[in-house]
């Protein structure tokens, strides 16, 4: 496993792993328990897909620097050959298990992706959106972890997929097609598109700024179209979103409300208090009390 340097990023423990000349499917568990900025540089692209750790939540979100640009890592994040990551927990702790996806930049001979391409912009590479991507990773890593007749060809058949894939999205093939209305009111499609991004990220909840930008429209265009579709503004439509992972999380998991609140876009645990007593009627707090009563 020296090939791939798991080692650099904390990796406790590899559960699957399939190797080829060419590229490379892990399945592991990263734990970082203390505040520790890791640094990688592999010299083969990466593509990373960041899930919370199996019977628990994840307790921070991952911060990064590449490129010039900064922020939080999305679940899933491509790593370009031969630039530098540095990551760190946003709250000192991090756990996750993570498919690791390695392939050389010249894979596939028909469909290069020279890293020039993808370092354009970084930040896409950090946050990328696209479920396909993760429905690859997933099935090559139950072919590695659960080998059987033609895994391997099935394997090197979704990594081509895989690869051109990547190839298509950073030739801005993979962007979503911006918002369209008629007489102001969204398509279905589109709305479902806008829900979906909404849920995507495991560890937050967008913006309406954030959307807007996603679907190349401003926010004023998306607000109103949204209200006019839906007879509800985007902001609570938003706000609802956040309530309901912030419930599901304080039903099923023991985090701290200082996590549940960072994981559903609220700066502090006092602000995020006060907006769910305002939806729910009680505290959050008072919520998780009643809950386990409930169940007891």
């Amino acid at each position: 496993m020296t090939e791939c340097n798991v080692n650099d990023w904390h990796v406790t423990e590899i559960t699957a792993a399939t190797t080829h000349e060419k590229f490379g499917i892990y399945d592991l568990q990263q734990r970082c328990m203390r505040p520790v900025v890791h640094s990688l540089v592999y010299h083969q692209h990466i593509l990373l897909w960041l899930r919370p750790a199996a019977g628990a939540i994840t307790s921070s979100t991952l911060q990064y620097s590449a490129g010039g640009s900064q922020g939080n890592l999305g679940p899933l994040v491509f790593l370009p050959a031969g630039v530098e990551l540095k990551t760190m927990p946003a709250m000192g702790k991090f756990e996750a298990n993570v498919i690791l996806y390695r392939f050389d930049p010249d894979y596939i001979s028909h469909a290069p992706l020279p890293s020039d391409v993808c370092t354009r912009d970084m930040r896409r590479c950090m946050e990328i959106k696209n479920a396909a991507f993760s429905d690859l990773l997933q099935k090559m890593s139950y072919e590695s972890a659960n080998p059987s007749i033609g895994s391997e060809l099935i394997i090197r058949c979704l990594s081509e997929l895989l690869a051109i894939g990547l190839y298509r999205f950073f030739n801005n093939q993979g962007r979503r097609a911006k918002i369209r209305t008629v007489g102001g009111i969204i398509c279905n499609r589109s709305i479902d598109q806008i829900r979906e991004f909404i849920e995507y990220y495991p560890d937050r909840i967008p913006s309406v700024q954030e959307i807007a930008l996603e679907f190349g429209c401003t926010s004023g265009f998306l607000g109103r179209a949204f209200r006019e579709t839906t007879g509800e503004a985007l902001k609570d439509y938003i706000n609802r979103s956040r309530m309901l992972r912030a419930r599901r999380m304080i039903e099923h998991s023991d985090a701290t409300l200082d996590v549940i609140a960072q994981r559903v876009g609220f700066s502090d645990a006092s602000t995020f208090s006060r907006s769910f007593a305002k939806a729910t009627g009680v505290r959050p707090g008072a919520y998780r009390t009643s809950r386990t009563t409930i169940y007891a």
